[in-house]
């Protein structure tokens, strides 16, 4: 047989034998998926049944426990089942779906138990606080009672006694309790106080006597684990069936991966022996020695061949992060797991693409560009990554990617800069380049504004304005408000269209601290209240906080005299930080704003935990209340709320004479806007 044949019968051969392979792949795949899915649940169970009993103990110890918690816990469970049934149960055999059933039910039971539990327990706890109070509280007046003394011990032995059947869950001590509460019975007081405390004792007594055997036989059926062990039951009879079909895929597998693994061999010896040492030297030239993907340079020469080439940039969300948890072994293999992947994806989407790493973790597919919908080819990209798992190392890795597609040159620049857009919006995944987007030009906008940045600070061109806050009642100025501005070319500016670069590149805080320390100069030598605003950036850096407390220092005349506005927009991950920042400043005297309060989710509660001293209400809603019904209803209402909770309003965007009406009649306390007073680099007092 000519060695042409020999080369035909392989490439036939192989292609069958691949086809068969990749059949039970996805059969294999599937059992994988769904084995390692249930496990997920078994283990998810187990925990959460765990943590359940764990909570419901450490309610019964401690007297002031938060039910909420258990409440959650048994929430997850049911979740968890509801999940697990829709996904799974339908394709379960029958035997484990009698094993899942036993444990639901067991589980449920359970569950219920621990409701009728926290209903006793809290009767217990109530009446073992109100005895532990009352036994501090034996009135000691009553001394001439001929017998006060032996009422006295035997109060404090029931009550001990009630302490330790509560601490010790031990039902033995029930018949000292029920000894002591028969004596107890037989006093009668004359003075009232002393016969109302009597009656108080007796009745919680009694009360734990007759609710405490319920209290111990609920937390012994809790504690004795039956859903576990109902799990434990399940994950057996599940690795029985599991095994057995791991066995048939096993044999399969093994049968097609022997064919499939010699003919890729003799493909390759017939092949590779041709040019062994030019395919080393092209491979070292081109080639990506961790992925196998042609590189950089390899792009830049293939680009080339194309007449009208069509880039899809690729880059892995946060792999940086991987790196640093993980280590860059699984980084590693990440990356040579996103390459296969992405591989594996195109190589029937568009045969002819072609597949690069061309940087750390950034990969990117050369093709026509009239192959086929590119934005089509790279959402599927996202939409596989979302989906599907990475194992590397025994860990179950989840990524994203985020991917620029451009067809214009220069092409990798301008793929780049769509794919740095898609950074900036979390709602995009995918975005393609076109010339209308005018993308060059923001990051030339950019470029320049970081110039303009950089050089204000550098030049101290970075300065407050003022604008005065009005009283409407007496229509004086009781305060300004510190407004940023930057001094450039075009004359002076709001520094608001800086401020998302600034945080971008490291600025923020530098813009901030030249706000502060002129305005407290200022403030200090006119002696007036002021108001600046901050962000939940600016609370969470502990530089920021070491800068107030220097400038309380440094101005002590000051501190009763400013008011710190945090924006009502800016998301807050952490309330205890900014609870404590609120209290550390109120602490010097200082006051609380809520700035474009009505701009976005308006949280009441907790508006009220934070102890908020004013609300400014969001100029959307006042520019035009003197028209807007909803706007005005919106206002009425805040101001209700407001008043309700000795909060002072103040109207921002007061811009008009009838605006001005308009919230005076409503009832707030305080406008502020160009119709009143305009920004101002001085104080005009």
């Amino acid at each position: 047989m000519s060695t042409k044949k020999r080369v035909l019968f392989s490439i036939l051969l192989g292609l069958s034998i691949i086809g068969l392979f990749f059949y039970f792949r996805y059969f294999s795949k599937q059992y994988f998926e769904e084995r390692s899915d249930i496990l997920y649940h078994l283990d998810r169970f187990q925990t959460l049944e765990t943590v359940l009993q764990y909570d419901v103990l450490e309610t019964s110890f401690f007297l002031y426990k938060n039910f909420d918690k258990i409440v959650q816990t048994a929430k997850e469970i049911e979740s968890q089942q509801v999940e697990f049934e829709q996904d799974h149960l339908p394709h379960l055999p029958q035997l484990l779906k009698r094993d899942y059933l036993a444990y639901k039910k067991i589980s449920q039971k359970v569950r219920s138990t621990i409701f009728d539990f926290e209903t006793v327990n809290s009767t217990i706890k109530n009446s073992l606080a109100l005895l532990t109070t009352l036994m501090n509280k034996i009135p000691d007046f009553e001394t001439t009672y001929p017998h006060f003394n032996r009422y006295e011990k035997t109060v404090i032995s029931a009550i001990a006694n009630v302490i330790l059947a509560k601490s010790s869950f031990d039902k033995d001590f029930l018949q000292e309790i029920q000894k002591d509460y028969v004596k107890l019975q037989k006093y009668h007081f004359s003075n009232q106080k002393l016969q109302r405390f009597h009656v108080v004792l007796l009745a919680h007594l009694n009360i734990f006597l007759q609710n405490f055997p319920t209290y111990t036989k609920y937390l012994n059926t809790i504690l004795q684990k039956l859903p576990q062990n109902s799990l434990e039951a399940f994950r057996k009879d599940f690795e029985k069936v599991s095994h057995k079909k791991l066995q048939t895929i096993t044999f399969l597998y093994a049968i097609f991966t022997t064919l499939f693994l010699f003919t890729i061999a003799y493909n390759i010896y017939l092949i590779l022996l041709l040019d062994k040492e030019n395919r080393e030297l092209d491979r070292l030239a081109r080639k990506d020695t961790l992925t196998g993907l042609y590189n950089r340079n390899s792009f830049f020469l293939e680009k080339e061949k194309y007449k009208h080439p069509a880039l899809i940039l690729i880059n892995i969300d946060r792999f940086k992060h991987f790196n640093d948890i993980y280590g860059t072994e699984v980084g590693d293999c990440i990356l040579k797991s996103v390459a296969n992947t992405i591989k594996e994806h195109i190589k029937t989407i568009i045969p002819n693409a072609q597949l690069f790493r061309i940087g750390g973790d950034d990969f990117a597919i050369l093709t026509e560009k009239d192959t086929m919908d590119l934005e089509k080819i790279a959402c599927a990209i996202t939409h596989l990554f979302q989906t599907k798992p990475i194992f590397c190392h025994n860990l179950e890795v989840f990524i994203t990617v985020s991917i620029g597609i451009s067809t214009s040159k220069p092409l990798l620049e301008t793929a780049d800069i769509a794919l740095k857009e898609v950074k900036k919006n979390p709602q995009k995944t995918c975005l393609y380049y076109t010339s209308s987007q005018n993308l060059l030009n923001k990051v030339d906008t950019n470029l320049k504004m970081t110039n303009m940045l950089i050089d204000a600070i550098k030049n101290k061109n970075i300065i407050p304005f003022y604008q005065a806050i009005v009283d409407i009642r007496n229509n004086q100025k009781i305060k300004y408000e510190v407004l940023a501005r930057i001094k450039t070319d075009r004359g002076v500016e709001s520094i608001y269209p800086y401020l998302k670069l600034a945080k971008e590149i490291k600025l923020y805080k530098s813009i901030t601290k030249m706000i502060f320390l002129q305005s407290f100069a200022m403030m200090s030598k006119k002696n007036i209240a002021f108001s600046l605003n901050i962000s939940i950036d600016d609370i969470i850096d502990p530089d920021f906080t070491k800068m107030i407390d220097e400038l309380f220092r440094l101005y002590p005349n000051l501190q009763d005299k400013i008011t710190f506005e945090i924006l009502e927009s800016a998301s807050i991950a952490d309330y205890e930080i900014v609870k404590e920042f609120i209290k550390k400043v109120k602490r010097f005297g200082a006051k609380i704003a809520i700035d474009d309060f009505g701009s976005g989710y308006s949280n009441f509660e907790h508006l009220l935990n934070l102890q908020i001293d004013y609300i400014k209400i969001d100029g959307s809603l006042i520019k035009n209340i003197h028209k807007d019904k909803n706007a005005k209803l919106i206002v009425w209402m805040i101001v209700n709320f407001t008043q309700a909770a000795d909060i002072k309003t103040v109207a921002e965007f007061v811009h008009s004479q009838e605006v001005y009406e308009a919230i005076k009649d409503i009832g707030i306390d305080y406008a502020q806007g160009f119709f009143l007073h305009k920004p101002s680099p001085t104080i005009d007092e």
